[in-house]
């Protein structure tokens, strides 16, 4: 790190308008600090799929991938600052319909690979069902999803080495609480499946064999379904997905997820 004329050289890119990309402003660096956002780099970055970390002006529908994907608003849903984990806003989620849609994408397919999704939520205390949290998923026993249940459970549902079931991994009750702000994590690691919450590993199982992909869908963020199942009631943010790594989620993190 160096400072030249006012600059600090990182790799990063700064906020907006600040700096060229590369270098960041002292206002960058002090906005950063004060954000809680200056997360060095990711060695797994180029295995990073998707990274949205849901910043952006209040009410906005414009939800920005660091990997470049367009996800599209369905019903209401909307960044919101009241909310946040990291950055200045997070995903908002009303529970009637509202979720983020992805093109079909080759980036989306699981099958025999090792994975990780990240998620930060937040239920809503008002939520009623089941909240979905990922899925590429048309419905039925098809695709794969994952929820949890209006007990606070985190399921895993999907089609995997030939077979559908509804709780290949069902936490127990409880480890998501409504009006709680929780880090979820779940990961493929060889034939091991595992879900994780605030650095504590909840379910496992051990399946061989390909997850079901459909390649005509896209990915879903805040329901079980593409067509709206289940959707979340509450706050998501700093959501992340990678390919190829089953990520260490034994810790909590402290900062936002990298964007390099």
């Amino acid at each position: 790190m160096s400072i030249n004329g006012g600059y600090i050289g990182h790799d990063a890119t700064p906020t907006a308008g600040y700096a060229a990309d590369g270098v960041w402003g002292v206002r960058d660096v002090y906005t950063a600090t004060l954000r809680n956002t200056w997360s060095g780099n990711d060695p797994y970055f180029s295995n990073v799929a998707a990274l949205l970390p849901f910043n952006g002006e209040d009410g906005s529908t414009v939800f920005t991938d660091i990997k470049g994907h367009y996800f599209g608003a369905n019903a209401d849903a909307q960044l919101d600052t009241s909310n946040v984990v990291f950055g200045n806003a997070s995903l908002l989620l009303d529970g009637s319909g509202d979720r983020i849609v992805a093109d079909a994408n080759t980036d989306w397919d699981l099958s025999t690979n090792d994975w990780t999704f990240e998620w930060w939520v937040h239920i809503n205390t008002a939520a009623t069902g089941s909240n979905g949290l990922t899925c590429r998923r048309s419905g039925g026993a098809s695709g794969w999803a994952f929820d949890v249940t209006a007990d606070g459970a985190i399921r895993f549902r999907a089609h995997v080495g030939g077979s559908w079931s509804d709780n290949w991994m069902t936490t127990a009750t409880g480890v998501v609480p409504k009006d709680t702000t929780v880090f979820i994590g779940a990961k493929r690691s060889g034939d091991v499946f595992s879900i994780w919450t605030d650095g504590v590993q909840r379910s496992t199982f051990t399946r061989s064999g390909a997850v079901q992909d459909q390649s005509g869908y896209g990915l879903v963020i805040g329901a079980a379904s593409n067509s709206g199942e289940n959707s979340f009631h509450g706050w998501i943010d700093s959501w992340r997905f990678t390919k190829n790594v089953a990520r260490d989620l034994s810790s909590v993190p402290t900062r936002a997820f990298p964007v390099r």
